[in-house]
């Protein structure tokens, strides 16, 4: 199976023979906290310390930008130090574009440290709702001059200053009301954040603050006082794990009929992320510290996608090859990103039973599925359809596999300890060495990421 229309570097997966997972895995931290943290412990006053950081290329490429402002990085045994040190020094941040939306974050440490900021533009995955539009009204509610150029952005060097600020960030966000708060915490004076979410992400960002000396109040739901600045750098950090990675793994277990072993996720995200397992019928057995996951789903289920405590919208890709071996009609209602169904559009194309109805998927399980060509979107997207390709009879291919790599430490690798058939390659023939042993994060050598 070919492809004669794309580049001979892109990176695909090839999925072979239909086989229950099982095993146990190490899950990473976070990505979506990582991201702000990092930024937050780079400005300590004696810089700061994180441990089970993320090896995604996502926070990789953000570490590269932070030494661009003169950050000093380094990763031994599992704990990354981090900072930025020269406050007086003028640095330009950006001849390239930022190449994630949680990147953003930098431009937080660039302004504080008094740098001029001038930069194409910021990417990210595209989907419809994600824009710059709250992020640039918060950097100018700070006092920022924002200039919006046909080049891109430009930021002047001067300082921003405490003050009232409206995030009003979008339902189920987290980028610009942790912009915000790394960028109140820093200032000198109050800030009143209104508009702000409330996603575990910010949340972890809020607490690793005020382990700082940081003052913040939530006067009210969605508005936070902030009173900065830090007045020490915290002990080192231990990142939460990343729940969507949990969901996802703990989805291809079930999804081919085995078995997986995870570590639990915080007790604040537990309930939202396993609900669909449980209504599923999966056989969960819940320790202390893990958790064992069986199927296969027993029952048909649905979902709906929302702002934290609701199911989040980043999982509900993956989950979608446990609808399609379900027995009887599944349902994902999508209402943070309605046009969230690439992945599903890809799978409609070779054979799975579902019908797209604005922002409601409703897939019909229980097929015989065959293997199919798949082109990947996204970082969620493309996981989706490497565990679609571990429940097809036959060979998958998945093109445009490497968004994966933003996200995900490695998931061919891990998905391979647990029993996959996936080979790793390049479409001039040549196969890709695996990143992550599958013993998990912290087996890997610290310089090899960094």
């Amino acid at each position: 199976m070919t492809s004669s229309t794309d580049a001979p570097s892109e990176h695909f997966l090839i999925m072979r023979t239909r086989l229950p997972l099982r095993g146990e895995l190490v899950v990473e931290g976070s990505k979506n906290a990582a991201l702000p943290l990092v930024v937050a412990a780079s400005l300590m006053p004696n810089g700061g310390k994180l441990r089970n950081v993320p090896r995604v290329a996502d926070l990789k490429a953000q570490i590269v930008l932070l030494k661009q402002l003169g950050a000093i990085a380094r990763l031994k045994e599992g704990v990354l130090e981090i900072t930025l040190a020269d406050k007086g020094k003028t640095r330009e941040l950006g001849t390239e574009a930022l190449t994630s939306r949680g990147s953003v974050y930098v431009i937080a440490a660039a302004v504080l440290r008094g740098c001029r900021v001038a930069i194409p533009g910021i990417g990210g995955d595209r989907l419809l709702g994600r824009d710059l539009k709250r992020h640039l009204a918060v950097l100018r509610g700070f006092g920022l001059d924002v200039r919006e150029q046909s080049a891109g952005l430009e930021l002047s060097g001067r300082a921003p200053r405490a003050g009232l600020v409206h995030v009003n960030d979008r339902p189920g966000g987290i980028t610009a009301t942790a912009l915000a708060l790394l960028i109140a915490a820093f200032c000198d004076g109050v800030s009143d954040l209104l508009g702000v979410s409330r996603e575990p992400e910010v949340l972890e960002l809020a607490d690793y603050l005020r382990s700082a000396g940081v003052e913040i109040i939530e006067e009210e739901p969605n508005r936070l006082r902030v009173r900065g600045p830090p007045d020490r750098s915290p002990e080192a950090w231990s990142l939460s794990i990343d729940r969507v990675v949990f969901g996802t793994y703990a989805a291809a277990a079930v999804a081919t009929g085995g078995y997986v072993r995870l570590p639990r996720p915080a007790t604040a995200s537990w309930s939202n992320i396993i609900s669909p397992f449980v209504e599923a019928g999966c056989s969960i057995k819940e320790g202390s510290a893990h958790v064992e996951i069986e199927g296969p789903p027993r029952h048909a289920f649905s979902i709906v996608t929302g702002p934290f405590p609701m199911f989040p919208s980043d999982l509900g890709p993956p989950l979608i090859s446990m609808m399609a071996v379900a027995p009887g009609l599944c349902r994902l209602s999508e209402t943070i990103y309605p046009d969230r169904f690439d992945h599903a559009r890809e799978l409609i194309r070779t054979g799975l039973r579902a019908t797209i109805n604005g922002a409601t998927l409703h897939v019909h399980g229980g097929a015989n599925l065959m293997g199919g060509c798949w082109r990947a979107t996204g970082i969620r997207e493309s996981a989706a359809l490497v565990i679609a390709g571990l429940i097809h009879n036959g060979e998958s291919q998945v093109l445009g596999a490497s968004a994966l790599g933003r996200g995900y430490e490695d998931l061919p690798a891990k998905l391979r300890h647990l029993g996959a058939q996936i080979s790793d390659m390049r479409e001039n023939g040549a196969m890709l060495p695996s990143f992550v042993p599958v013993g998990g994060p912290h087996d890997l050598k610290d310089e090899a990421w960094m």
